[in-house]
């Protein structure tokens, strides 16, 4: 078992998915572009620090929020210690005000019982793997390839906190709920609602896939609705009881 430290924090800035990288863009800013953590690039938007980025910027609610885990939460921490309150975005000064605001020590571990989730705005495939993805002949094929594909991204994000799974991991696809088309940086991607279970426990709020820090590949635990006639017959019963 491992045990990551996470952060989520929403502010009372209103902001739209289209706005997502210009508010990125302000709080590197604001936090100072030499602090990498911020934005992955070496320097100033100078060359690309490929690895997992440790602060991801959300839309949560029509809110401006981010999720962070590790050193994330700690760059979030100092640079709202030594902010003045006030961030410019679009042209416009705001008030960083937090709304919310949680950190977790969450423990990581394998699971003997596969653990259900929800995956949205998955952004899988790149140019040269929808391609592939494309030609296949049956959505069984479509399906493993995509469980393939998740299986990675759960990997790489062990790999990015030295995590060693210790047993092989098993990734199931159980619904694709919705596929639509969404645009990153002007070019037009192919993303994925989907449910899935794992044998390994996964914090709330995390990234898979690509342009993670953009807002996409967000992780929730599946909520299974009650079925409504069975909510209903308890209810019933309850009332009898008490009659």
């Amino acid at each position: 078992m491992m045990t990551i430290k996470t952060l989520s924090a929403t502010f009372d800035i209103p902001l739209l998915p289209y706005q997502l990288p210009k508010w990125r863009g302000a709080l590197a800013e604001h936090a100072g572009w030499d602090d990498e953590r911020f934005h992955n690039h070496q320097g100033a938007k100078e060359r690309v620090h490929y690895r997992y980025p440790s602060v991801c910027y959300r839309v949560q609610e029509g809110k401006a929020a981010l999720w962070a885990f590790e050193e994330g939460v700690t760059a979030i921490q100092d640079m709202l210690l030594r902010s003045d309150g006030s961030l410019m975005m679009d042209s416009r000064t705001h008030r960083l005000r937090i709304d919310e605001f949680d950190i977790k020590d969450y423990p990581l571990s394998m699971s003997d019982i596969p653990q259900p989730y929800f995956l949205k705005n998955w952004l899988a495939l790149n140019e040269d793997n929808f391609r592939t993805w494309d030609k296949l002949p049956s959505l069984t094929a479509r399906t493993a390839m995509l469980e393939q594909i998740l299986a990675s991204n759960i990997i790489a994000f062990a790999k990015a906190i030295k995590w060693q799974l210790p047993q092989r991991l098993e990734v199931s696809l159980l619904q694709i709920r919705s596929t639509h088309t969404v645009p990153h940086k002007g070019v037009p991607m192919v993303a994925f609602d989907v449910s899935f279970s794992a044998n390994i426990t996964l914090p709330e709020g995390l990234g898979l896939g690509k342009a993670v820090s953009h807002g996409f590949g967000v992780v929730a635990p599946l909520v299974v609705k009650e079925d409504k006639k069975k909510r209903q017959r308890v209810k019933t019963k309850i009332r009898t009881v008490l009659a």
